[in-house]
This record gives structure tokens, C-alpha cells and sequence, in this order.
């Protein structure tokens, strides 16, 4: 996953330039994929940047929800998910949110690994956890 996170970030920097931005951002994902590596477990916990300190996952929810966190304010497009080797990331928001994630999605044109402008393409915003 680690070396996924990295290509994912390097992609990010080239079509969108190296603005600092950027850079912050690329570091956030390089630190969040860093800090929780795969365990033996089917579950892992992830530290939460609200008032809720962690939540208990299965990994497949996990590591999207860790993406979307390390991705902040920018998002996360569906293509990113698929470029991290994340696949249907849409059921894996629904689930999230099922579980109390507050995630925002937005429709618009993105560009793929290609370099192809494409339309009503998701992008994905954190905004929070909530008891549920």
C-alpha cells in the first residue's frame, strides 16, 4: 500500500503542480500511509482529527478513510482511489457514512491516469465523525 500511496502522491504533484499546498498535502498522505502499516489483523484503528480520538475498522474501510483524512481540505477523487489500488470506492464511502463518517461528495471533471478530462466524477471530502 505504501508504494501505491507514494505513486498516488507523485501523480497528484504532476497534474497539479508543486505548489506548497500540494506539497502539505503529498506529506499528509505519505505521513498517514506511513504511520499505519498493514497489521496482522483484519482491523485497525484510525486516529481521528476530530473530537472522537479513533475509530476501530476493517481494513478495507480503514484505508479509505485514512486517504480521505490525509487528503483534507483538497479531496479525494475517485480515480485517486482507484490509482491506490482501491476499487469501488463509492460502497466504501456508503459503508462509512452507515458506520457515522460525515463525508461530503462532490460531482465534477476530473482527469484521469490518462490525462482525459472526464465529467461527473466524485470527489470526496471528510468532514467528520459522528456517534451514530
Amino acid at each position: 500500500m505504501m508504494n501505491t500511496i507514494t505513486a498516488l502522491i507523485r501523480n497528484m504533484t504532476k497534474f497539479n503542480g508543486t505548489s506548497a499546498r500540494t506539497n502539505g498535502r503529498a506529506q499528509l498522505m505519505l505521513a498517514a500511509a506511513s504511520q499505519n502499516k498493514q497489521t496482522q489483523s483484519r482491523r485497525q484503528d484510525v486516529l481521528l482529527p476530530h473530537p472522537k480520538p479513533s475509530v476501530n475498522l476493517p481494513n478495507n474501510l480503514a484505508n479509505v478513510l485514512k486517504l480521505l483524512i490525509a487528503a483534507g481540505e483538497c479531496g479525494i477523487c475517485t480515480f485517486d482511489f482507484d490509482y491506490a489500488g482501491i476499487a469501488h470506492p463509492k460502497a466504501k464511502i456508503y459503508e462509512l457514512r452507515k458506520l457515522g463518517a460525515v463525508i461530503t461528495t462532490v460531482r465534477g471533471h476530473e482527469i484521469n491516469s490518462s490525462g482525459e478530462i472526464r465529467p461527473n466524477i466524485g470527489r470526496y471530502f471528510y468532514n467528520g465523525w459522528v456517534n451514530v
